[in-house]
């Protein structure tokens, strides 16, 4: 391979690079040290109250309802028992954080 083929395969390796990290600016999506999130227009519901029935066997975890974020607006996840990813793994539930006039919104995920 040339020098030449190297320069452009570099350029256009930075190009795409570039594009995708301007596609999530413009997005919403938010880079800060809690990770991404989403910027959203405004805040969730209340949390709704829940009964967590006895669970389905060993090994499982609750996880509580939330609000998570599709289609630009708020969607009600509702609780449940769910096994791991692994062993160890510890459900962290979504962040909801709003700074100044912003909301962002983190999803959970497993740990």
């Amino acid at each position: 391979m040339s020098q030449h083929q190297r320069h452009l395969r570099l350029a256009t390796f930075a190009a795409l690079l570039l594009g995708a990290f301007l596609a999530l600016m413009t997005t919403g999506c938010s880079f800060d040290s809690a990770g991404v999130g989403l910027e959203v227009g405004y805040g969730p519901p209340a949390l709704r109250g829940e009964v967590a029935i006895s669970s389905p066997g060993s090994g499982y975890i609750w996880v509580p309802g939330y609000w998570d974020w599709r289609n630009n607006d708020y969607f009600w996840i509702e609780g449940s028992w769910v096994l791991p990813p692994h062993r160890g793994a510890a459900w962290v539930g979504p962040r909801y954080d709003h700074r100044g006039r912003r909301h962002y919104y983190r999803p959970g995920h497993w740990r």
